[in-house]
């Protein structure tokens, strides 16, 4: 998490709390055998999602499938390179359960997982961007695909790339718990290493605890926005859209009544059927506006969508963020 045990004899100083070794290594195994687990189910989960687009319709002619299938590729290598677990690590000590990597597969694994795991979030803000510009500004799948889906890819792949390369250059990647990431590296100790912690925490906070408090902002906001453009239109329907229909109703009751009155001529049969197909008209008009009435508003519809979606992205980097805060206050002692 960003910090290192040191060991004396069968003890631990980790946080400067004293722990067992066996504790330790019986923690430090169990949480490596859950993170493979669900690391190998969200590889699997993206990789159907591909193949769903694959066999689709549209496959990748539509602006959502490909954003889709950014997203799952980024998935798709934070959650390969993590379900390696302490395997790619270097043995430091015996502290690390299965270790058995190098500090080149590690710097490998850790720079794989950023890049991912920045994307990823990164893509559902695209994803979110893309919806706002439909709904809210009405703009066409043409101009969309021109002008705005080109930098909706450019700016997941650019910082995911640029935050990984500075980390490898700053040989800020070393193992931890389970797998390597940004920190300090464990076999420095002395004062000499006070700067190194030190780039490793603000290239933490920069490059993985901001994004995960930032991106969450953004996308409630563009929700927000989408179901306030959808509240607006749908009052404005509300106000022309039925009433229109209600004063169409009246008009063709009124002419009817009135073409009633004039017909009095001989060809009776003819009005009558006149009479007959501007009734069954003015009843399917009439069940039209009853359907209007009875019919759920499109605002709670997207407002139930933004908030399973955000509640959804809440819960599944819910646990980077717990994360992020432990490693943000690690770094503080």
């Amino acid at each position: 998490m960003g910090v290192y045990p040191r060991r004396t004899g069968g003890i631990l100083f980790l946080n400067g709390n004293i722990v067992e070794i066996w504790d330790y290594l019986r923690d430090t195994q169990q949480y490596a055998i859950i993170q493979t687990v669900t690391s190998v189910i969200s590889l699997l989960a993206s990789i159907a999602i591909i193949w769903i687009i694959n066999r689709s319709y549209e496959k990748l002619s539509s602006t959502t499938n490909r954003l889709l299938l950014g997203l799952c590729v980024a998935d798709i290598l934070s959650s390969l390179a993590q379900s390696f677990s302490t395997l790619p690590a270097p043995d430091i000590q015996g502290l690390i359960w299965n270790a058995s990597g190098s500090i080149a597969s590690c710097r490998t694994q850790g720079f794989f997982i950023f890049v991912g795991s920045v994307a990823a979030p990164l893509y559902n803000c695209s994803m979110c961007l893309y919806f706002l510009s439909v709904v809210k500004y009405n703009k066409k799948d043409a101009y969309i695909k021109s002008k705005i889906e080109p930098f909706l890819h450019a700016g997941p792949i650019a910082l995911s790339l640029i935050g990984a390369i500075t980390i490898l250059a700053k040989n800020a990647f070393h193992p931890n718990m389970t797998y390597c990431f940004i920190g300090s590296d464990p076999t420095c100790e002395g004062f000499e290493c006070d700067a190194t912690k030190r780039d490793a925490k603000v290239l933490f906070i920069i490059f993985s605890a901001a994004p995960y408090i930032i991106l969450p902002c953004v996308i409630a906001t563009t929700m927000i926005f989408m179901y306030r453009a959808v509240l607006a239109q749908e009052k404005k329907n509300s106000k022309y859209g039925v009433g229109a229909l209600k004063a169409n109703l009246r008009a063709h009751a009124n002419a009817g009544c009135d073409h009633g009155q004039e017909e009095n001529t001989p060809k009776k049969l003819n009005l009558l059927v006149r009479l007959e197909k501007w009734f069954l008209a003015f009843n399917e008009n009439k069940a039209t506006v009853s359907r209007i009435k009875k019919s759920k508003p499109v605002s709670r519809t997207i407002l139930r969508k933004a908030l399973s979606y955000s509640i959804a992205f809440f819960l599944t980097y819910l646990f980077p963020m717990i994360i992020s805060i432990r490693t943000l206050r690690v770094f503080g002692h």
